[in-house]
């Protein structure tokens, strides 16, 4: 299985291959591409110039993946239901331990907190800086896959089970896309 990238005019360009069950692909603040691999169980890091390379391992069904403003890599796991935070330099942390039912999708908000798609829950989840996790949404939910934050707060929620996207404003409305 393997990545492409489409660009402007439509062309596609192979970006990396060999890949298990790539899931989430996320880009930091120097371009460089991660793929969440979940056949593999690992995190594969993509340079600017092309270069594949493993980035994290000993990953149970890497699923989401999202950067913090300091360049944190966080991943979520659907395997053991929990959260990893991995530094710029590789080194791996438990982040989310207990609170997640098959996460999927992840993003930040704009004050910082991880917010989860929590497929097995029925709900977004948020979790603050220190790991605590509460439910942000979760009325009129069906098995989010994935959530984004767009610049005016509203949430975008991928529903698979649903085929819909919804958009949830940040005072709860909620509108399929």
């Amino acid at each position: 299985k393997s990545v492409v990238k489409i660009g402007p005019d439509g062309t596609e360009t192979t970006v990396a291959t060999g890949l298990g069950n790539p899931q989430d692909l996320a880009l930091d603040a120097q371009g460089n591409l991660y793929i969440a691999d979940a056949g593999n169980n690992t995190i594969v890091k993509v340079t600017t110039n092309g270069t594949k390379s493993t980035f994290a391992t000993g990953l149970n069904g890497p699923a989401g993946l999202a950067f913090d403003a300091t360049g944190n890599l966080f991943v979520s796991s659907t395997g053991k239901h929990d959260a990893h935070k991995i530094a710029p330099d590789g080194t791996k942390s438990n982040f989310v331990t207990a609170g997640l039912n098959s996460p999927g999708g992840i993003a930040f908000d704009a004050t910082g907190n991880l917010l989860v798609a929590d497929t097995g829950s029925n709900s977004i989840l948020s979790v603050d800086r220190n790991g605590n996790v509460t439910t942000k949404v979760r009325a009129g939910l069906n098995a989010p896959s994935d959530v984004s934050v767009d610049g005016l707060g509203n949430l975008l929620v991928a529903e698979p089970g649903m085929n819909s996207v919804l958009k949830i404003t940040p005072q709860g409305t909620k509108n399929p896309v």
